[in-house]
């Protein structure tokens, strides 16, 4: 059943259980039973999954209000913490989400509790924090001396993009919502949108299944074999573009540049929905987890991909499954600029 868990209930609940044991008790040990039974109850929902949003404390699967949410993967270094800090206090600021809005923060399993504390702090909008499987798929054979368990080096990157081709929509976090807006921790928002279609954030339009900026021209690394694999897997599929104007920009520019057209996937919307489609999902299975691996091995990344999946199943100039090729005046990316923003408009705002 669905149970919103408050400071405030569980106190007037704590405060009924006790008016009734009191008399059973000296007062001023039933004052001390109620404070720590009190305190661990609150702990055991913040260490189960819970969310804070001001004095409330809430389970990720009970925010059953707000169907678009904003994701965020964060690494475990201490400096994409520094830029996170900046990052939810411009989505406060310049009002670019409701205070309701859930923000769902994905880590590494090592990621300490400490930190959830701290981030906790820099928001009033609900938080929840949860793991992302950065392990490596069933069947891939990988170098000898890497430890499956805590990938590093090269692997860190691939598997993260992983994550995001096709882990991220078969997490359970993710499942209950309609939309989710994905920003990088050193994402900045610096003022407010000027296009309609930015007064709906984290959300977008009914029949828009993908927002982003571009498609742009990629550079030509890692993308060896790319074009190729989509290619005989739609071939072996029986795929017809239903974009056929995106994909004739990605074969032009394949062919006349060796490169491919890439989105800025650092902000990106995405109509969850459509990516657990079973014939999205079905692609992206392909690319991450099956021979020849190519996200692994040859490092294909995320915003080559997105076009490539909005080539294939999404269209164009029409009610449903339109993609919204459209930046936001207001986003930034890089490290410290939210920082420099912040700072540049008064220290008291940045401290």
């Amino acid at each position: 059943s669905t149970q919103i868990f408050a400071i405030d209930n569980i106190s007037a609940q704590f405060t009924k259980i006790m008016a009734i044991l009191s008399p059973f008790l000296r007062p001023k040990r039933a004052k001390i039973i109620f404070k720590m039974t009190f305190a661990a109850l609150v702990l055991s929902v913040y260490l189960n999954g819970g969310v804070r949003r001001g004095l409330n404390l809430i389970t990720i699967e009970d925010v059953k209000v707000e169907k678009h949410a904003v994701a965020i993967f964060v690494p475990d270094h201490d400096d994409d913490l520094d830029d996170l800090k900046f990052n939810l206090r411009a989505l406060r600021e310049n009002e670019i989400i409701k205070a309701e809005t859930p923000i769902v923060i994905f880590h590494e399993s090592s990621f300490p509790v400490e930190k959830k504390w701290e981030i906790m702090k820099w928001t009033l909008n609900p938080v929840s924090f949860h793991v992302a499987d950065l392990s490596f798929p069933e069947g891939f054979e990988i170098a000898e001396n890497i430890d499956e368990t805590q990938p590093n080096g090269k692997w860190a990157y691939s598997l993260i993009q992983r994550f995001w081709i096709s882990g991220v929509w078969k997490h359970p976090a993710i499942r209950q919502f309609e939309t989710i807006m994905r920003i990088h921790s050193d994402s900045c928002f610096v003022q407010a949108g000027i296009d309609v279609e930015d007064i709906h954030l984290p959300a977008i339009r009914g029949r828009y299944i993908y927002r982003s900026n571009g498609p742009s021209t990629g550079v030509d690394a890692w993308i060896d074999g790319l074009y190729d694999f989509t290619y005989d897997y739609m071939s072996s599929n029986g795929i017809t573009p239903s974009h056929p104007e995106m994909w004739e920009r990605i074969k032009n520019m394949w062919i006349e540049e060796g490169t491919l057209p890439v989105f800025d996937t650092s902000f990106e919307i995405s109509r969850v929905p459509f990516f657990r489609r079973r014939d999205v999902m079905m692609w992206h299975n392909a690319l991450t987890e099956s021979e020849p691996y190519g996200v692994l091995r040859n490092r294909w990344g995320d915003a080559q991909i997105r076009v490539l999946t909005m080539a294939l199943f999404g269209t164009k100039d029409s009610l449903q499954d339109n993609v919204l090729m459209k930046d936001h005046h207001g986003y930034r990316h890089g490290k410290g600029i939210c920082a420099e923003h912040f700072f540049a408009n008064g220290s008291s705002r940045a401290g």
